[in-house]
Order: structure tokens, then sequence, then C-alpha cells
């Protein structure tokens, strides 16, 4: 908003859609020039929704843009004068019965230990070293924890390594464990029919669908907010591990076992909607999880709580072995660059 209101002050403002280069889309008429970038991404955008129209069996052509269009642009903060000023003046000088309807997210600049990524200066993180099949989502989830949304972040090993031991490992897999064992050792593997319910129950339940309607606005074009996503998500699982500590199920299982099916009974609906609603935060942690709990699919967005039908297969067994061990690197060989590998030939190596 700053930006735009500074420019409407400038007298006038010219813009050059060409430049001299032999690399790009020539323009027609001017040898030797091609048509900048960034016009040239504008109409691209357009083009990309006409080719998800044939995908969809839509009409929508490119060359004759909609009203009924929503375009959403996610970007960082130095790409904002493209994307919010020079992308509209585009259209509206090549479309004048078009008012493009868009939606902006930006983000801010992320920092590594305090300073600008630089590969050149070896200050940077290769993804190879810290992404494996059993990291990649504790990556993203730490990532989403320190997105640089509204100001700049900054990104540590130490910070994500804590994210890994003591939230994902400490927190969340030792709840889904301690609920596994609970479920299969008195129930056989199967979700229990609830019994009696207390106020905290009826509270608890409320709350997973506070998660649920949370998580939604957070994925939302209006409320649109990774950070905010990944927050509410540590916070839904600290809230059921405060659920689960305030009863004593070793005494519980013998005064009052009503009470303790009705415990574990909302406590496995709690990790199905935790699945459903990790899946565009955490996709393969969500889809394994998922697997383990019987009619539960991230392929849908679920538009209300429901709690799992007594006899529910409810195994966490597969998440919880394949997520058991720490892949996230103990040195500091994620800043620096590959070495070369040496050349092998024979025995004999150089």
């Amino acid at each position: 908003m700053d930006l735009f209101a500074r420019l409407r002050q400038r007298a006038d403002l010219s813009v050059p859609l060409t430049h001299p280069s032999n690399w790009g889309l020539p323009a027609e008429g001017l040898p030797g020039q091609v048509i900048w970038v960034w016009p040239e991404m504008a109409f691209g955008f357009l083009y990309n929704i006409q080719t998800l129209a044939r995908m969809l069996g839509r009409d929508w052509n490119a060359a004759m843009p909609s009203n009924d269009w929503q375009i959403v642009h996610f970007f960082g903060f130095d790409n904002s004068f493209y994307h919010a000023l020079l992308y509209p003046a585009v259209y509206a000088e090549v479309f004048s019965h078009w008012t493009p309807q868009v939606r902006y997210h930006v983000n801010e600049f992320y920092l590594l230990d305090g300073q600008k990524f630089s590969t050149s200066r070896r200050h940077a993180v290769w993804g190879k070293e810290v992404l494996g099949p059993k990291t990649v989502d504790v990556v993203r989830l730490h990532l989403g924890l320190t997105r640089p949304e509204g100001e700049r972040t900054n990104f540590t090993l130490d910070a994500l390594r804590r994210t890994e031991n003591e939230v994902f490992q400490g927190i969340w897999l030792n709840w889904l464990a301690m609920l596994h064992r609970e479920i299969k050792q008195d129930f056989g593997g199967c979700v229990p029919d609830a019994g009696d319910w207390a106020p905290t129950d009826r509270a608890f339940f409320a709350r997973i669908e506070m998660h649920r309607a949370g998580m939604e606005r957070a994925y939302s074009d209006d409320g649109f907010s990774v950070r905010r996503a990944a927050v509410q998500a540590c916070d839904f699982v600290r809230d059921c591990v405060i659920y689960r500590q305030a009863q004593d199920y070793a005494v519980a299982r013998r005064l009052y076992p009503a009470r303790t099916r009705t415990s574990l009974a909302l406590q496995t609906t709690a990790a199905a909607i935790l699945a459903h609603t990790l899946a565009p935060l955490m996709p393969r942690f969500a889809n394994t999880l998922a697997r383990g709990i019987d009619g539960v699919s991230t392929e849908t967005w679920p538009t209300s709580v429901r709690r799992l039908a007594p006899g529910t297969i409810f195994d966490l067994g597969p998440v919880l072995a394949f997520y058991a061990k720490s892949e996230i690197l103990n040195d500091q060989r994620a800043y620096e660059l590959p070495e070369p590998r040496p050349e092998v030939r024979g025995n004999q190596s150089r």
C-alpha cells in the first residue's frame, strides 16, 4: 500500500516493455529486442488458466478473460511492484472489458543465521542435506512456524532440530504413541464407543471443531497464513496432550471405565481431524497418519467434526515406526557447498 501510494504521487510513470537481448521472446517490429520477462509472465498466467481449463473441461480463454475469474498471487515482498501494479496496468491496457479480481499474499525476506542466504558465500542450506522421507514434513512444519509473512524472520539448523526433537518427536509422536498403545491394549486396536461425558469432554470436543475451523480459515483466501496454520496445529496437539494428562488411565481403567472410553474415543477423533487438516502443510505425515485410521482420507476437507464410529480400526503402528528415527543432521554440513566427488577409474581415484 505504501509503494502504491508513493507511485501515485508521481506525475508520470513509464515502464519499458522490451529491451535489447538475444534471449527471450522476440518483440515484433523491434529487431534485437525481446519482451521484458515481467509482462511476459502476466500473460503467461492467463495462458496457464486456459491450459487448466482444458484439463477441467471448461471454456476459459486467455484472450477473453472473464470478470468471474479470481487470481491469487503468492510472491516475495521484492516483487510487489510487478504483481500488484504492473500486471493490473498491463491487463487494463489490453482488456478494456475486464476488471481483474486479484488477491495478494506476500512474504518478507527469510534470513539464515541473521544474514541473507548466499550460495556464493557458502551461506546456504542445501536441501539434500536436511530433506529425506522422514524429515521433509518436519522441515515444512518448521518453515511454516518461522515463515516471514509480515516481517523478516530467521532460520537456524538448531531451531529446526528443536522443532523435530521437542515438538514433532517429543509432543506429537509421543501423544500418538500413548493413544495407540491404549487403544490396542484395551480395545484391540478399534475405536471404543463413548461412555459418560464430563464437561471437560464436551469442551474438548468443541476444541476439535475450533481447530478444524481455524485451519480452514488459515488456508482460505481471506485469511491465508501458513504460519497461523502451523502454530494452530502445534497448539491443538498440545491441547490434546493436556486433555489426556488430566486423567490417570491406570486408575480410570479400573474405577470409571466409561469415562476412559469417552476420552479415548475423542482423542481418536482428534487424531483423524489432525490428519485431515495437516494435509496441505505436511502431506506425507498426514497421509501416513490417515492410513492408520480406517475410513479417513486426506483427499477431502471435513466440513464439520464427527466422532469416529465405534469399531473403527485405529492402528498407528506404521506411522510411529516410520518416524521413529530422526534424519536431521547433527553437524554443520547443510551450510556448506557440496565438495566435488572424486573421479573414479577402476581401483584408482583422484
